[in-house]
């Protein structure tokens, strides 16, 4: 009865999980926001991201396209969100990569008095 109940659970796991699709939840009045060009990418008229390369490799019998960019402001937010949301948008196949730039620490490892 234990393995039934373990088996039961393990396959409701792997389904539930095998159903996961990304939704975008940008808008289109958000999408009319974000512009680019061969080197960055724009959010009203500001520069938001920078392209960093195109990847292409072959994972496991697949042919996989990955385009980098970096952030250009520190911090992972709701914002980060919303460039990978547009490269996406953009480029549907393609794995995104989105390098966030850190905050300077204000105590470094090390460092006790934090100077």
């Amino acid at each position: 009865m234990k393995r039934i109940l373990i088996l039961g659970f393990v396959a409701a796991v792997l389904v539930s999980c095998s159903g996961i699709r990304y939704k975008m939840t940008l808008t289109e009045d958000e999408l009319s926001k974000f512009s680019y060009d061969k080197e960055y990418i724009y959010y009203n008229s500001e520069k938001v991201a920078k392209f960093g390369y195109i990847e292409y490799e072959y994972d496991r019998g697949y042919k996989v396209l990955e385009i980098s960019f970096e952030q250009l402001r520190p911090g992972l937010d709701d914002f980060t969100d919303k460039i990978v949301e547009f490269i996406r948008y953009k480029n549907p196949n393609a794995k995104v990569e989105v390098k966030i730039p850190q905050f300077p620490f204000e105590n470094e490892i090390g460092n006790e008095k934090g100077e």
